[in-house]
């Protein structure tokens, strides 16, 4: 703490929370005489956040101290050559080292596995009530895979163990004997308001969770992991979505992000028709692909005009520097537009009219349709 600037004072009054306090454990009910622990404050500490920041930026110099040194290496990615090291998130650091492909494949899920079946031990399933079993299913059940399910696409197999671990459990039944179940599966994973026991299917939980990187990734045009990604597969950073391109160049975590977009289709293109583009400076705006004037892509109403621009990239900002006054805009042909053509200019200028204004103060960026702060 010295060494961050923190004055001597200061320092002394945090050395005496962490030395002065006691406590004592409960031992089958009954609370035993108190003693003072060696390391850590006491539980439920304000101060603890605060000195835990201050403890993982000393692990963060450190870290980067052994990369200067030479003893962590960390990994380069992409033609930028953008270093990772180590990466750090509440109490959890991951260092990139070297590793070996087969601890990775196979073993993915069975942690996950063994986890749900310690929850869904006999003794439970015999003590709850039918209730009490479609809530824990509901709420703890669904949630313990979450982790995995935001960056893992879960193999049919595993999904299906984890559907049937449920359906045992909702109904009774054990690896040595199968109840009757009183309806489908299908038809319980339905809404509520469909007839169903509301809950979420598996693999539309993991469809989803793997879709928020594809918001984040129209979102967080700045952060690491983006650049790392787009300087990796030469991604333009300045795209809204990543380009699905097959390639075996990919890892295959990113393989089952972008495979969203073609086995999860419903919900896929649910996510696209609730991504709409916020106007600002326009520069990261494409004319002619992004969904920016309205619920319209004006490649899709106007597939004749596009075809005969010679600015099929151009960004708003582009079209809108060549206007020659506010009403009157300048499209680049490769041709001269014939009378009936001319009539499909005039209606694309015709919607062009109720384009959202100008905002030089903010960069473009995405918005959620249902979001009804964000229009604001």
């Amino acid at each position: 703490m010295i060494n961050f600037g923190f004055g001597v004072q200061w320092v002394s009054w945090m050395k005496a929370c962490v030395t002065t306090s006691r406590i004592s454990i409960l031992v089958n009910g009954s609370p035993t005489e108190e003693f003072s622990p060696q390391r850590g404050l006491r539980q439920g500490d304000l101060l603890s956040p605060l000195l835990f920041n201050i403890m993982a930026e000393g692990l963060n110099i450190l870290l980067t101290r052994a990369l200067n040194l030479g003893i962590l290496k960390g990994v380069l990615v992409g033609a930028n050559n953008v270093r990772v090291s180590h990466l750090q998130f509440a109490d959890d650091s991951i260092l990139f080292c070297e590793a070996h492909w087969d601890q990775l494949v196979k073993s993915t899920w069975k942690p996950v596995l063994d986890n749900i079946k310690s929850k869904l031990s006999g003794w439970k399933r015999k003590l709850l009530s039918f209730a009490g079993r479609l809530t824990l299913i509901k709420s703890t059940l669904s949630s313990l895979p979450v982790y995995f399910l935001s960056l893992f696409k879960m193999l049919e197999g595993v999904a299906r163990e984890l559907e049937k671990i449920k359906a045992a459990f909702l109904w009774g039944g054990n690896n040595l004997k199968r109840k009757v179940h009183l309806v489908k599966w299908v038809e319980a994973t339905k809404s509520i308001d469909q007839g169903g026991l509301g809950i979420r299917k598996i693999r539309d939980v993991n469809s989803c969770l793997l879709l928020k990187w594809w918001w984040k990734f129209g979102t967080q045009i700045n952060a690491l992991w983006r650049r790392v990604i787009c300087s990796k597969y030469k991604i333009i950073e300045d795209c809204w979505h990543p380009p699905v391109r097959p390639s075996y160049k990919h890892s295959r975590i990113w393989s089952d992000i972008l495979s969203i977009r073609a086995s999860s289709n419903s919900i896929f293109n649910f996510f696209l028709a609730n991504c709409l583009i916020k106007v600002g400076n326009r520069n990261r705006i494409k004319f002619w692909t992004d969904r920016w004037c309205g619920d319209i892509c004006l490649k899709s109403d106007f597939p004749i005009l596009f075809n005969l621009s010679t600015d099929k990239e151009g960004s708003l900002h582009h079209f809108f520097a060549r206007k020659t006054s506010s009403c009157v805009w300048n499209f680049p042909h490769i041709r001269e537009l014939y009378d009936w053509e001319l009539i499909e200019e005039a209606n694309l200028i015709a919607v062009l009219s109720s384009a959202p204004p100008l905002c030089n103060e903010n960069a473009d960026y995405l918005i959620w349709s249902n979001d009804a702060t964000a229009h604001n």
